[in-house]
Order: C-alpha cells, then structure tokens, then sequence
C-alpha cells in the first residue's frame, strides 16, 4: 500500500505536465498561425537574409589583403582534393593493370625459357622455325614491351600534371594495347 501512495502523486503530476504541454502546445500555435506574425517574420527574414549577405561580400573583400581564405575557397580546395583522389584512384588502377601485365610477361618468358616455347607464339611450327640463337630475341620483345608500358604510364603522369582540371587524360584516348 505504500507504493501505492507513493505513485498516486508521480502520476498526478505527470497528468498536470502533460496537460499543461497541451496547453503550451496550442497557445504556441495560436501565436504562429496569425496573419501579421507571419508578414512581419517575412519581411525581417528579408532584411536580415540582405545583411547577412552584405557581411558576406564585407568578408570576401576584406579576406584578400589579409590573406584568409573565404568559404568559397576551401571549397574549392575540397573540389580539387576530390579531384586529385580521383585521380590517384584512376593511376591507381592502371598501374595495377600495368603489373599485372608486367607479370604476365614475366611468367610467359619464364614458359618460353624452361619448356622451349615461346611467350608469343605456342604454335609446333613456330616453335621449330625458332633456332636456340633466337632466344634473345623473345627477352627483347619483352623489354621493348616494358619499356612501352613505362613510357604509357610516364605520358599519363606528365598529361594529369599538366591539365589537373581535366580528369581525362590523353591516356584515355589511347590504346593500351601491348
């Protein structure tokens, strides 16, 4: 039983405060749906939207000759930041690409050296047609092959320093044919 009494005013007092919510709660709408609060609301909202911008234009001017950077500029800054992250990401790619590759001919040029076939060309006739004295020839493919792909991967670095605005190099309209 005294439990009991002891809840009696705890829910006394949350049924007051919930009525007196209810009653905040419509005199609050009240206030709001007025005709002249709303008027007088917009036309300060106005007036201050025309300050504020004028503290914005007061700022961008004074920020060059003491040298701070606007909202205008870090956004910028984030804008190339995302760039250079797509750029990076793009390298990124083409360079797994181009060790892959690397690999590939590494792997076929050890083929070629321990069975006696060729990276190139897996065919019986052309492998008969080869003389042992020609096995430098299959390790000069292969270097000439690198070097193509490093000089591909050089061009596409020297084209995205030059035009960091354009995300697409003269990289992409080339063939990355080996």
């Amino acid at each position: 039983m005294p439990n009991k009494s002891r809840k009696d005013p705890y829910q006394k007092l949350k049924l007051l405060g919930s009525k007196k919510e209810q009653q905040m709660n419509q005199k609050i709408q009240e206030l709001l749906n007025k005709k002249e609060y709303i008027q007088s609301a917009a036309q300060h909202s106005q007036v201050i939207a025309h300050k504020v911008k004028k503290i914005q234009d007061s700022v961008e001017k004074l920020s060059v000759p003491f040298n701070i950077p606007t909202k205008k500029d870090v956004a910028n800054v984030a804008k190339l930041s995302i760039q250079i992250e797509e750029k990076i990401d793009d390298m990124d790619e083409k360079l797994f690409y181009l060790i892959n590759e690397i690999e590939e001919l590494k792997q076929k040029t050890k083929k070629g050296k321990n069975t006696g076939d060729s990276p190139y060309d897996n065919t019986s006739t052309a492998r008969n047609n080869r003389a042992s004295s020609n096995r430098p020839y299959a390790a000069k493919r292969v270097n000439e092959k690198k070097k193509k792909v490093s000089s591909l991967f050089i061009a596409y670095l020297r084209d995205s320093l030059q035009n960091p605005k354009n995300p697409s190099s003269k990289l992409g309209e080339r063939q990355w044919q080996i």
